[in-house]
């Protein structure tokens, strides 16, 4: 199956009354035939050869030589009858239809702002076509065509928003059903919480702040400096810490008597 073939066959005939065919039947939707003309050169004998392609849905073929002579007219004669796989074609010869539908296409990897997917390879596949739509059933628009290997990531997709993908195999005689299609959800968008400062007060020697908005457990930079104007990047670490559960924070800080101002903020890294 998938194999370009040649019919060769050795034909004699010298009048024109004499109806010779070669042909090949069973194989496809027409046929293919080749009439042989009559032959009045000096050497009778040629050699016609015809060509066929059997596929995945024709496995077999039937070859004939079909000879006609009227009444009367000078006989004609067949030899050396042969079938051989074409020397332009491989025994893996390039398919004679699509290739089959691509299976088990899934999600690797889906952050906020990509998602990466693969599928099984397809037989007689020569390339990919993934294609995603934003409700089941499509209408589905291409995400990325002739793809190599059965895996690509999408980088286009937006932060929490649910996508539906399908994949279709290529080759030169045409493209595959989509594949079942899948959906996936990408995550959102972190968020970006700003802590603050909720009560600066003196204890003793020592100067205490505390605040909250944080993020859940994650680190922070207490920042301080003597001039509020200064560029962020001229500000000194005091100290490092972790915000709480809650997204809170408390440091006890020795007050130095010699600042006549001193100024605080929390960086979350």
């Amino acid at each position: 199956a998938n194999c370009r073939y040649q019919v060769f066959a050795g034909v004699q005939t010298t009048d024109a009354a004499n109806t010779v065919k070669l042909g090949v039947t069973n194989f496809g939707p027409t046929g293919a035939a080749l009439t042989i003309p009559a032959n009045t050169t000096t050497n009778p004998w040629i050699m016609y050869a015809l060509a066929f392609t059997t596929g995945p849905t024709n496995t077999s073929a039937q070859i004939y030589l079909n000879v006609s002579i009227p009444n009367g007219a000078p006989p004609a004669y067949a030899d050396d009858f042969s079938v051989q796989v074409n020397s332009l074609w491989a025994t893996n010869a390039a398919p004679y239809s699509p290739p089959v539908t691509p299976t088990n296409l899934s999600p690797t990897t889906v952050s906020n702002s990509f998602a990466a997917l693969k599928w099984n390879s397809s037989t007689n596949a020569v390339n990919y076509n993934l294609k995603r739509a934003l409700a089941a059933g499509g209408p589905y628009t291409n995400v990325a065509t002739q793809i190599a290997n059965p895996n690509f990531t999408d980088a286009t997709v937006a932060a929490a928003t649910t996508y539906y993908y399908v994949v279709s195999a290529s080759n030169g005689f045409g493209e595959s059903p989509n594949s079942p299609a899948i959906s996936l959800t990408t995550a959102a968008n972190p968020v970006v919480r700003i802590p603050i400062f909720t009560s600066v007060m003196i204890s003793g020697t020592n100067l205490v702040l505390q605040g909250t908005n944080g993020s859940s457990g994650a680190a922070y930079v207490l920042l301080t400096a003597t001039n509020l104007t200064l560029p962020l990047a001229s500000w000194q670490t005091n100290l490092t810490g972790n915000f709480s559960g809650a997204g809170k924070f408390s440091n006890s800080l020795p007050v130095n008597s010699a600042d006549k101002q001193r100024f605080y903020r929390v960086r979350s890294p």
